[in-house]
């Protein structure tokens, strides 16, 4: 356990208990679109009290991800979010969800010790190391998709297309049943001048997802400029 991420859940925690949740009226607003009133806000406080030390709990005792999401069941803990018509499903994904991130505080994030590999040793050693990572026992490492392809698209937005396949790859090895992993995938070989393998991939993510639109178009670009088009 990183001990150095504790204080960030615990300020987060201090916040949602000063007198401000004494007062009458006002609301907050979570993120940027939704105002949450008191209640849900006290609700949401509470359930977070309860989840964050239980979580660093389960780590400590060298629980793995799965082990600790099984193990420590909302129930009514999300009673505060049941009057958004969320559905039980739709409350455990959201569960699960929250402990997901709650762990990344704990654990090591595999997007960032790629971006290092690339930094100080090169694609390959960036490879192997995740090779190292998906070997590992399931939560050992934080394996987030969305990061992932934020990385693979810094490196493009760099110029940087060989890192930027590598990352799109390994992302598209850790969720192959993701048609976003593909669709990336393909601008990042199409950067590259491979307008067969960019296709390729396109096909695969429109497989997945028939109404990816940003694929179709793109594949219809390639099509249409294909040579004795």
């Amino acid at each position: 356990m990183d001990p150095g991420h504790s204080p960030t859940m615990a300020r987060l925690l201090r916040a949602a208990t000063t007198a401000e949740l004494g007062r009458d009226q006002f609301a907050y607003v979570i993120g940027q679109h939704e105002i949450w009133p008191r209640e849900r806000l006290t609700g949401m406080r509470d359930y977070l009290a309860w989840l964050w030390p239980a979580v660093e709990h389960a780590e400590a005792e060298g629980l793995h991800l799965e082990d600790t999401i099984r193990l420590l069941p909302a129930g009514e803990r999300l009673a505060f979010l049941r009057q958004s018509a969320r559905d039980e499903e739709a409350l455990g994904e959201y569960h699960r969800g929250v402990v997901q991130a709650l762990w990344g505080q704990l654990k090591p994030s595999a997007a960032t010790v790629i971006a290092d590999a690339m930094a100080s040793a090169g694609v390959d050693q960036a490879r192997a190391l995740y090779a190292t990572i998906k070997a590992a026992p399931a939560g050992d490492f934080v394996v987030d998709e969305t990061a992932l392809n934020l990385l693979g698209y810094r490196f493009l937005g760099e110029g940087h297309v060989e890192q930027a396949i590598a990352v799109f790859e390994i992302n598209a090895d850790a969720f192959p049943t993701s048609w976003n992993v593909y669709d990336s995938l393909g601008e990042a070989w199409l950067a590259a001048g491979d307008r067969e393998r960019a296709a390729e991939l396109y096909r695969r993510s429109l497989e997945i997802n028939p109404g990816n639109a940003n694929g179709r178009a793109a594949l219809e670009r390639i099509e249409a400029t294909a040579p004795g088009q």
